[in-house]
């Protein structure tokens, strides 16, 4: 049927067709045809974008992410693409939603040694896991490297110092004294 199918297009499709596409295989949890729209980029003589790699990414990062890992290596960087901070905060979601929070902190550093701009976003994902597990301090110490903050990211820090047994014992000992 794919073989079939660049003679029965009049015209090329679209970037949207193909992420719909996508997606719809995506949710279907069909991860052999998500990789497959690959092909059926390149049967209509076309190279993918960096948006259709990305939401592939995204994709696969949501069902594995080792998955994920070994596609951005073989068809991002493999094909000499360079991704952009969208597809390094893809991969930075899926280290934290695994609980791999160190392969963020190496994600992090490869970004900054490539000289990807680190945006809010991937810091808040990789704070939120830290916090997550506990590690509200560490959570903390990032924050003081990153450029710009956002409310996301003091909300984030608030609730985790909230739930910790530092805050809910130094709010008793101020009750009590009042």
């Amino acid at each position: 049927m794919l073989d079939e199918m660049p003679s029965r297009v009049g015209s090329f499709p679209d970037d949207d067709i193909f992420i719909t596409l996508v997606r719809g295989f995506g949710r279907a949890r069909m991860i052999r045809e998500v990789i497959g729209v690959l092909d059926m980029v390149t049967e209509f003589g076309a190279t993918p974008s960096l948006k259709l790699l990305n939401t592939i990414l995204d994709v696969l990062v949501k069902q594995d992410i080792d998955i994920a890992r070994e596609f951005y290596r073989k068809k991002i960087m493999g094909t000499g693409l360079k991704g952009d901070d969208y597809t390094y905060g893809i991969l930075m979601k899926g280290f934290c939603l695994t609980n791999r929070i160190g392969d963020g902190f190496k994600l992090l550093l490869i970004m900054k040694n490539h000289g990807v701009k680190l945006n809010v976003v991937v810091y808040n994902t990789l704070i939120h896991a830290l916090c997550k597990n506990g590690k509200v301090g560490r959570a903390r110490s990032l924050m003081n490297e990153m450029d710009n903050f956002s409310d996301v990211t003091f909300n984030i820090l608030i609730s985790a110092y909230r739930r910790s047994d530092y805050f809910n014992m130094k709010f008793r000992i101020t009750v009590h004294i009042y």
